[in-house]
C-alpha cells in the first residue's frame, strides 16, 4: 500500500525560464522517499544559453531484484531503495553555421541497487552498494551549409563505486567513451545519403560460460543509409556495423555483426 503527491511551479521571462517539481512516496514496504528538482536557463544573447539544474531522485528495487532466484542469480528481499543527487551545468551556442553544446555533470548515489558476485563463485546477489558517484561530460558541435550536415558528439564517464571485493555486474558496467560522428548530404531534393561512425569503450567485465571475466574493450562501428523521398512516404535502405566488428553491450549481451535493413 502506498501513496504519492507532486508539485510543480514554472517561471518565465524574456531571458529566463525556471521551474522546479516535487514528488513525495509513502510505501508500507519502503516507507517515505522524496525526489526533487530544479532547472535554470538563461538566454545571455541570441546565440548563447546558459543552464544548469539540480536534483534528488529515488529508485525502488524491482521485482526481479527482489525475488527472481535463477541458477546463478540469487534476489535480496530486504533490499531498499536507493538515491541520488545531481548536478549540472551547461551551454549552447548557435551561430551558423555552426552550433556548439557543453555540459558538465555529478551524480552522487547512495545505496545504489547492483548485482555483484565473488570474484571465484558463479553465483549473484542483489545488494546495496554504500555508494557510487559519477561525473562527466558531453559535447556536440554542428556545421550545416546548404544541403549539407556534419554532426558530431562525445561523452565521457567515471565511476567510483564501494564494491569492497565484489564483482560489480551494473554499477562499474557503463560507457566511459562514446564518440561519434555522422554526414547527411540532400544531393537532390528527394535524395539523401548518411554515413555515420561510432567508438565506444564499455568499461567493466563480462562473465563468459567458463565462469571467467572478460573485459568489454572499445568497439569502432559504422553505418550508412539512402533513402528517396515520395511526396508521403519515405523508402530507405541501411546498413548497421558495416565492419562486422565483435562486440558486447551492458550485460554482456553479445551484439549483432552486419546488419541490412530496408524499409
Amino acid at each position: 500500500l502506498g501513496g504519492t503527491a507532486f508539485a510543480g511551479i514554472h517561471r518565465a521571462a524574456r531571458r529566463w525560464n525556471l521551474q522546479a517539481v516535487a514528488l513525495g512516496l509513502v510505501h508500507s514496504r519502503f516507507g517515505f522517499n522524496y525526489g526533487l528538482a530544479a532547472d535554470a536557463s538563461f538566454r545571455a544573447t541570441s546565440s548563447l544559453t546558459l543552464r544548469s539544474s539540480l536534483s534528488r531522485t529515488y529508485r525502488l528495487p524491482s521485482f526481479t531484484d527482489l525475488y527472481y532466484q535463477g541458477a546463478n542469480q540469487q534476489a535480496n528481499p530486504d533490499l531498499g531503495a536507493e538515491h541520488s543527487f545531481s548536478a549540472d551545468l551547461g551551454l549552447g551556442v548557435a551561430l551558423h553555421p555552426f552550433s556548439l553544446g557543453l555540459s558538465a555533470y555529478y551524480r552522487a548515489g547512495r545505496d545504489i541497487i547492483d548485482w555483484v558476485r565473488r570474484p571465484d563463485a558463479e553465483l549473484w546477489y542483489s545488494m546495496n552498494h554504500t555508494e557510487a558517484d559519477a561525473c562527466g561530460f558531453d559535447a556536440t558541435v554542428g556545421w550545416q551549409v546548404d544541403s549539407l550536415r556534419l554532426a558530431g558528439s562525445y561523452s565521457f564517464c567515471t565511476v567510483a563505486a564501494d564494491a569492497g571485493t565484489w564483482v560489480s555486474g551494473s554499477v562499474l558496467d557503463y560507457l566511459r567513451h562514446r564518440a561519434e560522428v555522422r554526414l547527411r548530404w540532400h544531393p537532390c531534393r528527394r535524395l539523401a545519403f548518411g554515413l555515420g561512425g561510432l567508438y565506444r569503450y564499455r568499461e567493466g567485465q563480462w562473465a563468459g560460460l567458463d565462469g571467467m571475466l572478460h573485459p568489454y574493450g572499445g568497439a569502432f562501428l559504422v553505418d550508412a543509409r539512402v533513402e528517396y523521398l515520395f511526396r508521403c512516404a519515405t523508402l530507405f535502405a541501411e546498413v548497421h556495423n558495416l565492419g562486422g566488428t565483435a562486440y558486447r553491450d551492458h550485460g554482456g549481451i553479445p551484439m549483432p555483426g552486419r546488419t541490412f535493413r530496408l524499409g
